[in-house]
């Protein structure tokens, strides 16, 4: 069998004919616009699906219905890698693993809540910076 590539996306020619993925986000999590599932959904219902989901939802299927992929940088992400040490950390992440954390879930309740006294200006927006490719990274 000839294959596209090897590691984790390694796929037959057969099942994938083309010489590489459009570009797509990989990790345990991606942000979608409500504006994008109707489109989405169509995309998924007319494409044959390959086994790795990052890739299908976020680079072909958007790809088929010309749905734009907006990647963050800057201060601010979509997932913490580390632990989180303070409550005022979770306003820079949308997302983090929670079994790396120390802090107790009532402290993250208060930050939200914006009761906690240890944030400076817990009301402030969280802000993204938002570019179309990820390649322009610094």
């Amino acid at each position: 069998m000839l294959y596209l590539s090897e590691g984790q996306h390694k796929i037959t020619l057969n099942a994938w004919p083309w010489t590489s993925y459009p570009n797509y986000i990989t990790g345990p999590v991606y942000l979608m616009h409500g504006s994008t599932v109707l489109p989405l959904l169509a995309a998924i219902q007319t494409t044959p699906m390959i086994p790795f989901e990052d890739v299908y939802l976020t680079g072909i299927c958007p790809e088929k219905v010309g749905i734009k992929t907006l990647f963050s940088s800057g201060p601010t992400s979509m997932l913490a890698l580390g632990s989180l040490y303070s409550e005022c950390d979770t306003g820079n992440y949308l997302a983090w693993n929670d079994w790396m954390s120390s802090l107790p879930y009532t402290k993250i309740d208060d930050f939200y809540r914006g009761s906690s006294e240890s944030c400076v200006n817990v009301t402030a927006s969280v802000k993204f910076f938002f570019r179309s490719n990820y390649s322009t990274f610094p």
